[in-house]
């Protein structure tokens, strides 16, 4: 329990673009919830893959 907080916490920078992506993306269509998800679907992944990569070089370059 103790590791998916601190795992919540470490990616809590992540999150909050990806959730701002969506709300403006609410705000600016109005559209359906699954219709943004959908068509922002690209942009999340990119956004999940950076992540993911910098974690792995502040790992690398940590060491």
């Amino acid at each position: 329990m103790v590791i998916l907080k601190k795992n919540i916490i470490n990616n809590l920078g992540y999150i909050a673009i990806i959730s701002s992506i969506i709300i403006a993306e609410k705000v600016k269509t109005n559209a359906s919830w699954l219709n943004i998800i959908k068509s922002e679907f690209g942009t999340i992944i990119l956004v999940i893959l950076i992540g993911i990569i910098v974690e792995v070089l502040i790992t690398i370059f940590k060491d």
